[in-house]
């Protein structure tokens, strides 16, 4: 019965999902019926490889840095099971995207070079090494194939506990609340629905709401344009915890999640659609492939076609003035989200893909 360690990259929102829920979920794997390699497993995430390091089965977050790299060979050495784990196409990083760009393509870190050439080639050694590489989504594994052409890559999606998809929520509350929440990278694309987010800040669309950005404080979000009124409105830093940043998404009831098509944008997760969905939030997003494969139009959500600003207008003003209809799509939304459960899915998913 092997022991499985999950050696974290950070403490941000992508180990929060590749690391730590995963290990609980195998954690809670039970008996044969359910588990045909046998329980019980021991489980263990951390940033520091020593607290892992006596697992069978290595599952690395995007091990690139030259101060991991040296672990990582010394682990197949040892003979581990590796598998690296990739929750973005790394090699496919937007230019507009300056932070992560100058980090995996240059190796400049705050303004400093920390590796000549940038991480990408640590990389790809991580990855050659790997028995098993395991990705977000069916065309990041497209991407990663053609790249490296490993042999053995395995998706596994996000998913969030069950408990969240119990969480009540009003559909028609005195003030309702229209907003984005995202990550520096994502916020580049707030841009888009600049228009919108105006005329509903300025009740364009039949009825006072309340404006929320989680990811983007005041000041990027008035340096690109947003006239939010007074009291009405409320932007700050992402929440790092995932119980804060729950919470506070939970109270948007209308998401929006604008996103430019590129190469390495195709190959996402829909993140937003999976969380929004958990809480029962009708999303409005951009028609690229991962909420397409995810988004039945009109159904669970909409999906806003090269976005068009009167398509953005178009579905942002119907979901402000219908409570029936943010109710449809949200009943709808969780529905679709509640094949992505810890309980029922992430951890029977890791564990076949570890070991297969």
């Amino acid at each position: 019965m092997p022991k499985f360690g999950f050696w974290a990259a950070g403490n941000d929102g992508s180990s929060n999902y590749r690391a730590l829920l995963p290990a609980r979920a195998i954690s809670w794997l039970r008996p044969k019926e359910h588990n045909p390699y046998g329980r019980p497993h021991a489980v263990g995430a951390s940033r520091n490889l020593a607290d892992i390091h006596q697992a069978d089965v290595i599952i690395g977050s995007r091990v690139a840095h030259p101060g991991a790299m040296p672990g990582w060979r010394q682990l197949k050495e040892d003979g581990k099971r590796l598998v690296l784990d990739l929750d973005d196409d790394y090699f496919h990083i937007d230019k507009e995207n300056r932070t992560a760009y100058q980090w995996w393509v240059n190796g400049i870190q705050d303004g400093k070079p920390i590796q000549e050439g940038g991480f990408l080639p640590f990389l790809r050694e991580s990855i050659e090494l790997a028995d098993v590489v395991t990705v977000c989504s069916e065309g990041l594994a497209e991407n990663i194939y053609k790249e490296t052409l490993h042999p053995n890559i395995k998706v596994v999606e996000n998913a969030l506990g069950a408990d969240v998809l119990g969480l009540d929520r009003d559909y028609d509350p005195e003030l309702l609340t229209v907003g984005w929440a995202g990550t520096e990278n994502t916020a580049q694309w707030l841009p888009m629905i600049k228009d919108v987010i105006n005329k509903a800040a300025k009740d364009g669309y039949g009825r006072r709401v309340f404006i929320q950005f989680i990811g983007a404080p005041a000041s990027f979000v008035t340096a690109h344009g947003f006239r939010l009124r007074r009291g009405h409105a409320k932007a700050y830093e992402f929440l790092h915890r995932p119980e804060d940043y729950l919470r506070e998404l939970s109270r948007i009831d209308v998401l929006l999640a604008p996103y430019r098509s590129t190469l390495f944008t195709e190959a996402k997760f829909p993140t937003k659609a999976l969380e929004a969905g958990f809480l029962g939030i009708p999303l409005i997003a951009s028609a690229i492939r991962p909420y397409r494969e995810w988004i039945d139009h009109g159904v669970n959500g909409f999906l806003v076609r090269n976005n068009a600003q009167h398509e953005w207008g178009r579905y942002l003003g119907a979901l402000i003035q219908d409570a029936a209809l943010r109710r449809s799509m949200g009943m709808e939304a969780r529905e679709r989200a509640s094949d992505n459960t810890l309980q029922d899915y992430l951890g029977v998913a890791w564990e076949e893909a570890c070991l297969s």
